[in-house]
């Protein structure tokens, strides 16, 4: 796989990342979900993405989504 697209992944973690952190929870997540559709071969960088996800649910006191969230990641990444 191109060097390219993976560095495209990871840029995408941190673009995530960065909106997290400045609580835009939405934004945050619509880049994990546009990860996901684009790109999911790229496992590690999915995976730090999707415990992004769980911590903007967690700020959203949607406590739920949260849990099913890690409990996705540990069931794909065993």
């Amino acid at each position: 796989m191109p060097v390219r697209v993976k560095l495209k992944a990871e840029a995408m973690y941190h673009l995530a990342y960065l909106a997290f952190y400045e609580g835009d929870y939405e934004l945050s997540k619509q880049i994990v979900f546009e990860q996901s559709r684009l790109l999911p071969l790229y496992k590690k960088w999915l995976g730090k993405s999707f415990i992004v996800l769980a911590k903007n649910y967690w700020e959203e006191e949607d406590v739920f989504q949260a849990t099913h969230t890690l409990r996705s990641i540990n069931y794909q990444y065993r």
